[in-house]
């Protein structure tokens, strides 16, 4: 399995565990949205021939500095600002409900699910037409 596959395996396994978490536990399920979110970016990421080799796969999701390249956060705001909005909520939603869950209301998971989408559909879109990179380049 490559590198692309393997994340959206692991998108849709987050999504899985977004929706088992809902009912119960709210907080947790929009940041396991979050994570699957994250790892359909990972996917598009893992084949994108215009970035270093070592962007392909960011550990972390904000590199300060950038002596060491960037994190996911900037990565999707250079590469995909088409989704950075709604990656970036999604971000900051995956913090903010563990810690403010009852001032953000029913209305946040709601929107989290749309951005889910926004950014699911876009990476799965961008994947479609493009060839995986040969391992050696990865």
């Amino acid at each position: 399995m490559g590198a692309r596959a393997w994340h959206v395996a692991r998108a849709e396994r987050n999504k899985e565990a977004a929706d088992f978490l809902a009912e119960a536990f709210e907080e947790w399920s929009m940041t396991a949205l979050f994570y699957s979110a994250l790892h359909y970016v990972h996917s598009t990421l893992a084949d994108e021939a215009s970035i270093p080799k070592d962007e392909r796969h960011p550990r972390k999701h904000t590199q300060v500095g950038g002596a060491d390249g960037r994190g996911v956060n900037q990565l999707v705001r250079d590469l995909y600002p088409e989704i950075h909005p709604q990656y970036r909520s999604l971000f900051e939603l995956s913090y903010r409900t563990r810690y403010d869950v009852a001032q953000l209301g029913p209305m946040a998971a709601m929107m989290a699910e749309k951005q889910w989408r926004d950014v699911r559909d876009f990476c799965l879109g961008k994947n479609q037409g493009r060839q995986a990179l040969k391992a050696r380049d990865v």
